[in-house]
């Protein structure tokens, strides 16, 4: 009996072997198939002049024909692809049963042998220690990855994480981006986020002091106090004084901000970020040395099939050590994700020293010195004011530009009639004593002219007075609101060293 046992299990390891190959060739098949379809559909959507057209067509014809020949080439590594079939597989609905064969020098075989290891309960350090010795990177982080994605992440040690990041650029790759989120949402310890603080910090240390600047303006513009400043509208000329109790509220705002997400650091994120996915399938696809040329013209050969013979770049990255965007602007896009509260946090600890000088800043806008004096506005026009009350002289130069001018049109309209009869009376010595009548109604008008300007000014003189308490409670007004906003400017100064003070000893240590 314990012969037939030896006999049936070899029998099964060998049929979860052929099962497992022809998955693979199914697989290959399958992509072949879709490729085909995609380049006649493709084919059919070119569009353009005759001659674009035919240019397209025989670039991606010729595309088809130099895939087709590099497949046959690839077919040397079907043993290597098996081995990718079975990764993607492990990370999909249905993992391939059976035991994994060993490729010569390709590190995935043990290192996917030693995630399948975690997976069953197993140790896996002699099938991941193989891994490493063949590419300790690629291995480090295929694991560091790989257990995220399938739920294990307590197998990663912090010198695995090391191994997987052991730098940050100052345009952060895919990967590196991908194992930052890992940490930042709380998937790899305590840690691993201090790691990737460490290197943030020290990345941001060394940017340019335009990039620095660039960075301490934005810190300075994104918090915004949950309301404007309260300015009364005759008031909103005092720019100085208004810019400076801004600040004073910013920096109050960011106070608060800063503390209240740092409190959230360690709130775990839902779910693993789409990132990490897609960083594991390009390190998987990626291909051993061997292959690494073929795979990379075969991708570069695709893109230009499904383009329809149109090169194209494409704004996601194409390679796990493709650069994302911009370290300050990956910080920036944390710093506001509502979402994901433990980014955020380490966002703002990363960016520490920026949110300092930003601070700093603040507080010196703040103290910014308001003018004496500043105009007000009036339904007169502008008025100068200071604490102690309005300038008397521009009061006055606004209640006469509030006075009636309908006196000056009357005056104006006036003499004109009378120039107009004293010119028909000298017509008339010439031209007849007809002109005459004209030169009366002329002086009619002249004489009703004045008797109404007259009348106007008795009333203006009569209104002046309003005019004048009118334009003057406005100013008091004026003034008293500028007192209030002045004492509120000392009220907020009294409070920014205390506020740079609290963001230093929370982001920093006392």
């Amino acid at each position: 009996m314990d012969g037939w046992d030896w006999y049936d299990y070899r029998q099964d390891r060998q049929i979860g072997e052929l099962q497992s190959q022809l998955g693979g060739v199914e697989a290959s098949l399958h992509a072949a198939r879709r490729s085909t379809k995609r380049l006649q559909s493709e084919l059919a959507k070119v569009s353009g002049s005759l001659e674009q057209r035919l240019g397209r067509l025989a670039t991606a014809f010729d595309a088809f024909v130099e895939l087709s020949d590099l497949r046959m080439t690839l077919t040397l590594f079907d043993a290597h692809a098996r081995v990718r079939h079975r990764a993607r597989q492990m990370f999909g609905e249905h993992p391939l049963p059976g035991e994994l064969s060993d490729v010569d020098d390709y590190w995935l075989a043990p290192a996917l042998s030693a995630l399948q290891a975690v997976t069953d309960g197993t140790p896996p350090d002699e099938a991941l220690a193989l891994a490493r010795s063949r590419d300790a990177h690629r291995a480090a982080l295929f694991h560091v990855l790989g257990t995220a994605l399938l739920g294990r992440p307590d197998a990663v040690t912090e010198a695995m994480v090391a191994d997987a990041l052991p730098e940050l650029d100052a345009s952060p790759l895919l990967y590196q981006r991908a194992v930052w989120l890992l940490a930042a949402d709380g998937a790899l310890g305590a840690g691993a986020r201090e790691r990737v603080l460490r290197l943030g910090v020290d990345r941001l240390a060394a940017l340019d002091q335009r990039v620095r600047s660039e960075s301490v303006t934005a810190w300075r513009a994104a918090v915004k106090p949950d309301r404007p400043i309260s300015v009364p509208r005759p008031l909103v000329q005092a720019t100085a004084l208004i810019n400076a109790l801004d600040a004073g509220e910013r920096l109050a705002v960011l106070r608060t901000w800063v503390a209240d997400a740092l409190e959230q650091a360690d709130k775990p994120a839902p779910e693993v970020d789409i990132a990490v996915k897609h960083s594991l399938q390009l390190l998987v696809d990626e291909g051993s040395p061997l292959e690494l040329p073929l795979l990379t013209r075969e991708r570069e050969l695709r893109k230009v099939i499904e383009s329809s013979g149109t090169v194209t770049r494409s704004a996601v990255p194409d390679g796990w050590e493709s650069p994302v965007d911009s370290l300050v602007a990956l910080l920036r896009a944390d710093v506001v994700d509502d979402s994901r509260p433990g980014r955020r946090a380490l966002a703002i600890r990363i960016s520490a020293a920026h949110v300092i000088d930003a601070a700093e800043a603040l507080a010196t806008q703040a103290r910014t010195p308001i003018p004496d004096e500043v105009e007000a506005r009036t339904s007169g026009g502008p008025v100068k004011i200071t604490e102690a009350g309005p300038d008397e002289r521009s009061v006055e130069r606004a209640v006469l530009r509030r006075l009636d001018r309908r006196d000056l049109k009357r005056r104006q309209i006036a003499f004109a009639a009378l120039g107009v009869a004293a010119f028909v009376v000298m017509l008339a010595a010439f031209a007849g004593w007809g002109w005459l009548l004209v030169a009366g109604i002329a002086v009619g008008v002249a004489g009703y002219q004045l008797r109404r300007d007259r009348a106007d000014k008795e009333r203006a003189r009569e209104s002046e007075v309003q005019v004048r308490a009118a334009i003057r409670a406005e100013a008091e007004k004026c003034v008293a609101d500028y007192v209030q906003l002045r004492r509120n400017l000392v009220l907020a100064q009294a409070h920014l060293e205390d506020n740079v003070a609290a963001l230093r000893a929370v982001l920093t240590g006392p």
